[in-house]
């Protein structure tokens, strides 16, 4: 079982939901248990939704309806993200991600949520 928690925009909208997920093969070779591996979190987007995974925790936030996908991360540095992403229209640009706020208005504690990741990957699922 994996809990999915989606934010809706800033003061807009926060609702928390438990989803039952099978467990796929693309899941067991991001979150085994290996040392390295288990601070390891995943970024992607499908339409104007994000997702920030850990372990088994999916956090999705509403971005822009213009985002074709993230391209690569430039920077981790506890809850703060420097990616680079493609839109519609723009092209490449660096973009920014702070989970902190919207970690807070799930009431999660960004500290302890945190403190375990040492690293974040863009991987996307082959569909």
């Amino acid at each position: 079982m994996r809990k999915t928690i989606e934010y809706l925009g800033k003061n807009v909208c926060c609702k928390k939901e438990l989803t039952i997920f099978a467990y796929n093969q693309f899941d067991m070779q991001a979150f085994n248990t290996d040392k390295k591996k288990s601070s390891l979190a995943l970024l992607s987007s499908d339409g104007d939704m994000s997702s920030f995974r850990y372990g088994f925790q999916n956090i999705r936030f509403r971005t822009s309806p213009k985002l074709e996908r993230y391209t690569s991360v430039k920077e981790w540095d506890n809850g703060y993200i420097v990616v680079m992403a493609k839109y519609k229209d723009i092209g490449e640009i660096e973009d920014y991600i702070d989970l902190v706020p919207i970690l807070q208005n799930l009431y999660i504690d960004p500290h302890v949520f945190l403190k375990p990741i040492k690293s974040v990957e863009i991987r996307y699922v082959e569909r």
